[in-house]
């Protein structure tokens, strides 16, 4: 299970990369939350709430920015941690930027 685990993780970062929501992926009840950072310290829920994740991170970089897994930290059956990056050029600088 933990593999299956980290290739759906791997299917969310796609998502991700692409713009879309994975509707066919979100659990009911879907809740991401963020930890504090420069960007959002915010809970999103459902789809909407993947929606408005990307809306806010993403608007910070120009277009053609990608999201990442950088390390598998932990996988369990219902679980993966995991640090991510997103790597592109600043929406308003056009500067390298990473998060």
């Amino acid at each position: 299970m933990p593999q299956q685990n980290i290739e759906i993780m791997s299917e969310f970062v796609a998502a991700a990369n692409a713009r879309r929501v994975p509707e066919d992926l979100l659990a009911p009840g879907f809740l991401m939350e963020n930890r504090v950072s420069s960007v959002t310290d915010y809970e999103y829920h459902v789809a909407d709430g993947w929606r408005e994740w990307m809306t806010d991170v993403f608007e910070h970089f120009a277009r053609g920015a990608r999201y990442d897994i950088e390390e598998v930290l932990a996988t369990g059956d219902d679980y993966v941690a995991a640090v991510f990056c997103i790597r592109g050029r600043g929406a308003f600088s056009e500067e390298d930027l990473e998060f």
